[in-house]
């Protein structure tokens, strides 16, 4: 009987070798997207509660996957605030704490939903172009992350995680597929009586035919061209402020989260962002 539990601990401790026998070194603040897999709203949830959540996409070091998407992730509410001030009446603020590696190790995170509007927001590769959305939020009434939507956090710490020698490489040369076209909401210069949305919008590639709102939520529209305020070039680049009047999109908004598709008239195909905004009808 000993000998065969002998047995077992060698062939376990070989398994193991052979299963991971090279290690990649995940460092701290390597960001993580991660999944809301529940609908979250300030009305129904108290600070302290947990909010279903995985990550959305593969954590690759070294090209090696170290956290591999569809993992849970330990989210919890930090913060909620249910009141009335002008109009203005729900906070939330979510943090990521936890997930695992690929090795079964917990890696610590931190970062999140900040209701300031520092956190970032993806949405997946479509038509092979990454999209990075800077969260806008603006409070309401009723505050609401729904399904599917998607912050990020960081690595808390530094990691030596296992991986598997039959991993394969991932030698794609993903170079083409670096941001070309970046767009933000002026969100310091919205007040109760601004008449315009106004946006930032930073372009490799410029535009003689100008910027455009070419979606909202998801469905086309006939382009509602951004005024240009002010344009600079630098090094080849365009930076520019546009606005739009805010009339002209209220009135397709749904309460709560609202995508804008920002398009370069010029060539649209290359350069697309999207907005999600959180505004108060």
């Amino acid at each position: 009987m000993k000998m065969i539990l002998v047995s077992i601990a060698i062939f376990s401790l070989v398994f193991n070798q052979i299963a991971f026998a090279s290690t990649v070194a995940l460092p701290a603040d390597k960001r993580v997207f991660i999944e809301l897999l529940q609908e979250v709203r300030a009305k129904d949830i108290q600070q302290g509660h947990t909010v279903a959540a995985r990550v959305l996409d593969d954590v690759v070091q070294n090209r090696k996957t170290v956290i591999k998407s569809g993992t849970s992730v330990l989210v919890r509410v930090d913060a909620v605030k249910k009141r009335k001030i002008a109009g203005r009446q729900a906070e939330l603020s979510l943090g990521a704490y936890e997930t695992t590696a690929v090795d079964g190790q917990d890696i610590r995170l931190f970062g999140g939903y900040k209701k300031e509007g520092e956190s970032r927001v993806a949405l997946s590769v479509s038509l092979g172009v990454l999209i990075l959305l800077p969260l806008i939020f603006i409070r309401g009434k009723d505050a609401v992350l729904p399904v599917g939507s998607v912050i990020d956090a960081f690595t808390r710490g530094s990691y030596q995680v296992a991986i598997s020698d039959t991993q394969p490489s991932q030698r794609i040369n993903l170079s083409r597929f670096k941001e070309s076209m970046t767009a933000e909401v002026l969100y310091d210069n919205l007040n109760d009586n601004s008449e315009n949305f106004e946006f930032l919008i930073k372009s490799n590639l410029g535009s003689e035919k100008g910027f455009a709102i070419t979606q909202i939520n998801s469905a086309s529209i006939k382009p509602i061209e951004l005024r240009n305020v002010s344009e600079k070039r630098d090094d080849g680049k365009t930076e520019l402020l546009a606005e739009v009047k805010i009339k002209k999109l209220v009135k397709r908004f749904r309460k709560g989260f609202n995508n804008v598709t920002i398009s370069n008239l010029s060539n649209p195909d290359a350069e697309s962002i999207e907005i999600m905004i959180d505004i108060e009808l």
